[in-house]
């Protein structure tokens, strides 16, 4: 695995984890509603809170964010790049 794939992935689930946290409700609120589900196995991660995740499939280099409404997937090569806040 390519080392740019390594930091891609490492990325893509700290801007999950960042917008699970600090962009959902109030935090008495959050105390209730903020439950995920995180998986690793094998070629594949997804990480999944409040019906919006990302999947990230390693042998078929596809990227799949989805939530309530909308549903998409794209591949390694059509992600330009990845913009974040801390």
């Amino acid at each position: 695995m390519k080392t740019e794939n390594i930091i891609f992935l490492f990325w893509a689930v700290i801007f999950i984890l960042i917008l699970c946290q600090f962009f959902y409700f109030g935090p008495k609120k959050r105390r209730h509603l903020n439950t995920y589900t995180e998986m690793l196995d094998g070629d594949i991660l997804s990480y999944e809170c409040q019906n919006t995740g990302i999947v990230i499939n390693t042998k078929k280099r596809t990227v799949r964010i989805f939530n309530a409404d909308k549903d998409s997937t794209f591949e390694y090569g059509s992600i330009r790049e990845i913009n974040y806040t801390l």
